[in-house]
């Protein structure tokens, strides 16, 4: 009020005011009556007849009262009285927020758990003093929050690989008349929790490698994501049932770190994890399949390595005089031979003749022909291995024939081996 009204009415020629509590001390004047401005603390008091003047606001924040003494003096007499000024509060301030502007949550925060608390000051006093709380933004109902106590709640399940980064806006109202308020928008981040398996990009790998690869040699690289960050998402990598295969840790790449055999081993299943480091750990796995191609490493070879065969001497009949000559195929060698001696006597006996190779395909396949032995043409053999006695044979000509028979396979550096019939 820009009056304050005296409780005792003064007549006096001259008077003289001062304060006995204020923030600002005010040395005690005097001055004559009828209206003359006077500074007490931060009021300029006009003093009239009949009460106090305020030419400047009065602020309850900074100051709620004031102790004012008025002496009057009339001739030789004098008399004082204490005025106190009590500055009453209206609602001239907004809630100011105090809280911190972000906070940071796990991502697998419980459902309708205090995430942060909201506060906000209000210089004033009473009702106008009070603070509701009320959320303008809630993130899609993400959060609510108490109106009194501005705790805010989680009420959707957070997912830090969808959303990393959530914003509330929050408005402070006072309960005064008219009300005043303030807004502001606070910041929560969604930390990482390791609740992602690592995942291969491929989880079936097949390839083939030849026998004779050099050892420290690369094959592939295995490659796996985790959508965590920091460790949850930093993966490493292992192989089971490994055998000469070893895979770096950190960038997947798979090596082959000892000599390979087909003929030993033609396949490998591998099983390769890949592991992040949260705690506890999530992994994956994939799985590799190897086949081990053939090389032309093996020579063929009869069993037995001489084969007598028994002819009747003056044999027509020529299906009588054929035999077969078998060689087994296994393996995949390059360009392989073997030769088989055959012993031939006139006798009615016949034997089988069959030669292991334990290379595969045409590595394996063999071709057969006589190397020597068949001056007069009297023998022959077929690509298969059949071998004919084209003529009948003179036992008192000859008793004996030894024949080289040569079985060569289709790898490209042909490898024989020969065998005496």
């Amino acid at each position: 009020s820009p009056f304050l009204t005296c409780c005792t009415k003064l007549t006096a020629d001259r008077c003289s005011v001062y304060t006995e509590q204020s923030q600002h001390q005010t040395p005690r004047r005097e001055f004559k009556t009828g209206g003359l401005k006077f500074m007490v603390g931060y009021i300029i008091i006009s003093i009239f007849r009949t009460g106090f003047l305020l030419s400047r606001s009065l602020d309850f924040e900074t100051q709620r009262f004031y102790i004012l003494t008025v002496e009057a003096k009339q001739g030789d007499s004098q008399v004082s009285t204490r005025v106190v000024v009590l500055v009453e509060d209206v609602n001239d301030n907004a809630p100011l927020f105090v809280s911190a502007k972000s906070v940071s949550i796990p991502e697998d925060t419980a459902l309708h758990s205090v995430i942060m608390s909201i506060h906000a000051d209000d210089e004033d006093a009473g009702s106008n003093a009070k603070v509701l709380y009320f959320l303008n933004n809630s993130s899609g109902g993400t959060f609510s929050i108490d109106n009194t106590s501005g705790n805010i709640y989680l009420e959707e399940t957070l997912d830090r690989e969808k959303v990393e980064t959530l914003t509330i806006t929050v408005t402070a109202t006072d309960l005064g008349s008219p009300r005043m308020e303030t807004t502001m928008s606070f910041t929560v981040y969604v930390e990482d929790v390791n609740d992602n398996d690592p995942e291969f990009l491929q989880i079936n790998h097949s390839l083939s490698v030849r026998e004779d690869i050099p050892r420290g040699t690369s094959l592939f690289q295995l490659q796996a994501h985790d959508q965590d960050t920091g460790p949850n998402g930093l993966v490493r990598y292992m192989l089971s049932l490994a055998g000469p295969f070893v895979v770096d840790a950190v960038r997947g790449v798979v090596t082959v770190m000892d000599r390979l055999d087909r003929e030993r081993d033609s396949n490998y299943t591998l099983i390769a994890a890949a592991v992040d480091r949260g705690s506890p750990p999530r992994s994956a796995t994939a799985t590799i399949s190897i086949t081990v191609l053939d090389i032309n490493d093996f020579t063929p070879q009869f069993s037995p390595e001489r084969l007598i065969i028994h002819v009747k001497e003056n044999e027509e009949e020529l299906s009588q005089l054929t035999h077969q000559v078998l060689l087994d195929p296994m393996v995949h060698i390059l360009g392989c031979y073997c030769q088989l001696c055959l012993f031939v006597f006139f006798f009615p006996n016949f034997d089988q003749i069959s030669a292991l190779d334990e290379d595969l395909g045409l590595n394996s396949q063999l071709t057969y022909f006589i190397q020597t032995g068949n001056h007069d043409s009297l023998f022959s053999i077929t690509p298969d291995g059949t071998f004919q006695i084209l003529h009948s044979l003179d036992k008192e000509k000859e008793s004996l024939y030894i024949v080289t028979i040569t079985a060569v396979d289709s790898g490209n550096s042909g490898l024989t081996i020969r065998h005496l019939v």
